[in-house]
C-alpha cells in the first residue's frame, strides 16, 4: 500500500508541475495579448486566442487528472521525503498566484476592449450623423432643381 501511495504522490507532483508550466505559458501569452489589445491589432489577437485555447484545453485535461486527488485527505498522503511534499505545495501555491495574475490581466484587457469598442461606436455615431446631414442637404438641393418654374415675368 505504501508503494501505491508513493506513486500517487509522485503523480500528483508531476501533474502540479504540468499545470504550473501551462500557466506560465498562459501568462506569457496573456501579457502579449495586452500589447495587441492596446495597439488594436485584431489579427495578432486572433492568433493569441488560438494559442491560448490550446493551452486552456491542456489545462482542462490536467485539472481532470487532478480531480481524484481533490477528494483525498492531504495528511494521509505518503511522500518520499518531506522536501517533495514542500516542493509540491510551493508549486501549487505558485499555480494559484499565476492563475490570479492571468485573471486580472484578462479583466484589464476586457475593460480596454470595451472602452475601445465604445470609442469606435461614438465615432461611428458622429460619422453617421454627418452622413444623414449631408444626405438631407443633397435631397433638398435635388428637389429644388427638379421643380418647374412656371411663373412668368413681364
Amino acid at each position: 500500500m505504501v508503494a501505491k501511495q508513493s506513486y500517487e504522490t509522485e503523480r500528483l507532483a508531476e501533474l502540479i508541475g504540468c499545470k504550473h508550466d501551462i500557466l506560465i505559458h498562459l501568462r506569457r501569452l496573456t501579457m502579449r495579448q495586452a500589447e495587441f489589445v492596446g495597439a488594436g491589432d485584431l489579427s495578432s489577437l486572433h492568433r493569441i486566442f488560438a494559442a491560448k485555447q490550446s493551452l486552456l484545453n491542456q489545462l482542462q485535461r490536467v485539472e481532470s487528472l487532478l480531480d481524484p486527488f481533490r477528494t483525498q485527505d492531504p495528511s494521509q498522503r505518503r511522500w518520499r521525503t518531506p522536501e517533495d511534499r514542500r516542493r509540491c505545495r510551493e508549486m501549487s501555491d505558485r499555480c494559484a498566484v499565476l492563475l490570479e495574475e492571468i485573471k486580472q490581466a484578462e479583466c484589464n484587457d476586457q475593460q480596454t476592449l470595451v472602452r475601445r469598442r465604445d470609442e469606435v461606436a461614438s465615432q461611428l455615431e458622429v460619422a453617421n450623423t454627418g452622413v444623414h446631414a449631408c444626405n438631407a442637404y443633397l435631397t433638398n438641393d435635388t428637389a429644388a432643381r427638379r421643380q418647374l418654374d412656371i411663373t412668368s415675368e413681364q
